[in-house]
């Protein structure tokens, strides 16, 4: 063999390698007997709670605007991510049944 052909052949074997072990590192699957922790944060947190009071106000008057982005970033970020996937689902949902406007320029989350 040439060295060229050497060369080749090596980067085809570290290139199979490289995506192989990226393969095994993206398909997030545990190791044989490795435990699995799935902790489900509590339903009645003082965030949840205030996040769902603060939304339920928006939701009443029917517009989302600026500063209701701002009172609903400072109660999101305590969020877990299931509760914030509820909250955004609530918003959605009001948003789908045109019971709720955003204004221009307004961000929702």
């Amino acid at each position: 063999m040439t060295r060229s052909k050497l060369a080749l052949v090596m980067f085809g074997l570290v290139l199979t390698g490289g995506l192989l072990i990226g393969r095994v590192a993206v398909s997030q699957k545990a190791a044989p007997g490795a435990a699995t922790v799935t902790a489900k944060p509590p339903s009645n947190s003082p965030a949840l709670e205030k996040a769902h009071k603060v939304v339920g106000q928006i939701l009443e008057t029917g517009r989302w605007t600026v500063k209701d982005h701002e009172q609903v970033q400072v109660v999101f970020g305590a969020l877990h991510t299931e509760q914030k996937i509820e909250i955004i689902r609530k918003v959605a949902a009001a948003i789908d049944n045109k019971k709720l406007i955003v204004e221009k320029g307004a961000r929702l989350f």
